[in-house]
């Protein structure tokens, strides 16, 4: 009885002192933790891509004051435009007057980015847009995003270097060079010092829609000129077919139209020219042309006889000027 008793008194005295250390419940801080952030988790379901916002079409009024300028213009209009182009951010040549190629693709910039008609042409409605319009867009800024890591704070560990128990093979024995072939002297050569550049121009021509600079061709003492792209610089019209190994072109000077076409061959090389002006077939000193990263260059003495573009070469220079035929002469 006395150890029944000795163990009730026991058990009440653990009860009291546990009363007495337990916290105040109302004192406890019994929010709960955050849960940790985890990074470098990715989606697994594929994002869609935004529908691009069609840019508006100003409203306003065009302002007939002003006229039409296109390829070929030099004036003090031709300037102001330049001038408001570059302080738009859409050109960035060089303040001459001159309505070039360079002009002409910053102003199809400038109506694409405005919502206009993209023609190349600085027309009424145009320049009203560009000097007039106070909700006239800028050239877009380009900038560079810096690539994103999701945990720049982990360094993948070096590279560890495998050793293997395996010894290396001796190296073979050197044999001689084989002997160098003799560089083709009649393969055509694209004569870079030499650049084209339009009458009363500065910029020189490039391929169509590139920075790529237009150069002449020799090949077996024979000059080529890449003739349609000089004709695209130039405003003028150019279409182009091919039918297997067959290629056609067809542009017009003037009053005048011009179809050629010809053969590409399996190794590249170019032959059975066919030159024709207005349905009659001419003459050619030479019936080959050349093909180099798809462009075609044609014979530039036939060329200039029949078309009646000139081409002045300044060697000193290295210039190529293209003269295209006037009305009359």
């Amino acid at each position: 009885m006395d150890i029944l008793k000795t163990v009730l008194l026991y058990l009440s005295m653990l009860y009291i002192s546990s009363v007495q250390v337990a916290p105040d419940p109302a004192t406890v801080n019994i929010t709960p933790s955050p849960a940790p952030t985890a990074y470098g988790i990715y989606a697994t379901t594929e994002l869609s891509t935004p529908t691009p916002t069609p840019v508006p079409t100003p409203a306003i009024t065009a302002n007939p004051a002003y006229g039409q300028l296109v390829m070929g213009d030099r004036n003090a209009t031709v300037k102001d435009v330049q001038l408001r182009l570059q302080e738009l951010g859409y050109y960035t040549g060089t303040i001459d007057s001159a309505y070039g190629n360079q002009t002409r693709r910053a102003v199809e910039q400038f109506q694409y980015q405005n919502g206009l008609t993209v023609d190349g042409i600085a027309g009424k409605y145009t320049q009203t847009i560009l000097f007039e319009s106070p909700d006239v867009v800028a050239a877009p800024v380009v900038t560079n995003t810096p690539a994103f890591y999701p945990d720049e704070t982990d360094t993948p560990p070096p590279p560890t270097a495998v050793t293997s128990a395996t010894p290396m093979p001796s190296p073979a024995p050197t044999q001689a060079p084989e002997p160098t072939a003799t560089p083709d002297v009649n393969a055509p050569m694209l004569m870079e010092p030499y650049s084209f550049v339009m009458y009363g121009f500065t910029q020189p021509l490039t391929v169509q829609d590139t920075e790529t600079l237009l150069h002449p061709v020799e090949s077996e003492e024979t000059l080529y000129i890449p003739l349609t792209e000089i004709l695209k610089n130039a405003g003028n019209v150019v279409i182009e077919s091919s039918d297997g190994s067959l290629e056609e072109i067809a542009f017009s000077v003037l009053t005048d139209f011009y179809q050629v076409s010809y053969t590409v061959n399996g190794d590249g090389s170019v032959s059975n020219l066919v030159f024709e002006k207005n349905t009659q077939p001419q003459p050619l000193v030479t019936r080959s042309a050349v093909l180099l990263d798809g462009v075609c260059y044609l014979p530039l003495e036939d060329m200039q006889r029949i078309t009646g573009i000139t081409f002045a070469t300044d060697d000193m220079g290295g210039v190529i000027t293209v003269t295209m035929p006037s009305a009359g002469t």
